[in-house]
């Protein structure tokens, strides 16, 4: 998918399953732990899970806001956030999956894009899942689409729990795994294959190619775009005009006066409410007018000097773009 080293775990405890599988043979951690608590509130359910994880090594924080989320931090020190019965959490990783498998270059962008706004320090107020949206949008509104609206997926199976999946996987695993799986996996293979020898003559890959280009796509848009009176809806893969008479008025009163992009599964949140008016904004501002100068196409009098290695400049845009923020520089 489009986690990356420095992604948290994203649990959500379904006490249904867990009653479930009670009496079956599952760890008897998890079972004595949730079955007595199966009528408690999600935060009551959290706070009974503190001391026997602290036992266990883990740093615990019950951060009780709007939804009780109970954040751990490992032994290993791998970041965990732990919800209860968060179905939409599922639906997000689900739908975000299914526009994965219809376009992989998702994926490349989306990893580049995080990296980009770790090093650019705008990681305090620009979640990965707002970037993760934006990156999806400029697929959907690009000429031709390159991904749906997130409407046209749900059609599709509705998300299972993630237990019930990796059953399924173990299962295809030892099988051998669905024919319609295998051919694909082939395909990639192939694909890949042919990727790396274009690398090595020194020229770009296809998928390189498809990444620059949506790159320099998602900063060509958001340069340009109208933070007071342009919405991002992925729900339905257009722009809305917040001017126009119910324009994003989906949203909570307390966040329809930033910039505004929906959350396709609860279109009641604003994924960048803690972007703001202000300082925030303006920065973001100033890093999407850098990184399209980096990433725009070199002027017709410089391209000829760069046409014998057309990955070099590629990579070196790229380079650029990534580069870590000077110390002091942030405002």
């Amino acid at each position: 998918g489009t986690a990356d080293v420095e992604s948290d775990l994203d649990v959500t405890i379904l006490r249904r399953s867990a009653e479930s599988m009670a009496g079956k043979d599952r760890a008897a951690s998890s079972t004595d732990l949730l079955e007595p608590l199966s009528g408690s509130s999600a935060e009551d359910l959290l706070r009974a899970l503190m001391a026997p994880l602290a036992a266990r090594g883990f740093s615990v924080e019950l951060a009780s806001a709007r939804i009780p989320v109970l954040k751990l931090v490992g032994p290993s020190g791998i970041k965990c956030d732990v919800s209860v019965e968060r179905l939409q959490s599922l639906e997000r990783t689900s739908g975000i999956k299914k526009m994965i498998e219809i376009d992989p270059a998702l994926t490349q962008v989306v990893l580049v894009l995080k990296e980009w706004r770790r090093r650019r320090g705008l990681a305090r107020f620009l979640s990965s899942y707002c970037v993760t949206l934006l990156t999806i949008f400029v697929m959907q509104t690009s000429a031709p689409a390159r991904l749906p609206p997130w409407t046209a997926l749900q059609d599709e199976e509705t998300p299972k729990p993630l237990v019930s999946s990796l059953v399924l996987d173990r299962e295809g695993a030892e099988g051998g795994g669905r024919p319609e799986d295998e051919g694909r996996r082939k395909k990639e293979e192939e694909e890949e294959g042919k990727d790396r020898k274009v690398m090595m003559r020194g020229g770009e890959s296809k998928g390189e190619r498809e990444c620059e280009s949506v790159l320099r796509a998602f900063f060509s848009v958001f340069a340009a775009w109208d933070f007071d009176e342009d919405g991002v809806c992925v729900r339905e893969g257009k722009r809305v005009d917040r001017r126009k008479d119910g324009g994003m008025s989906q949203l909570r009163k307390d966040q329809a006066n930033h910039f505004c992009v929906e959350d396709p599964v609860d279109i009641g949140d604003n994924v960048a409410r803690n972007i703001g008016r202000g300082s925030r904004l303006n920065r973001l501002k100033r890093e999407l007018q850098r990184g399209l100068h980096i990433l725009s196409p070199p002027s017709s009098s410089s391209s000829s000097s760069s046409s014998s290695a057309p990955n070099a400049s590629a990579h070196a845009s790229l380079a650029a773009l990534l580069a870590e923020e000077a110390e002091g520089s942030a405002s």
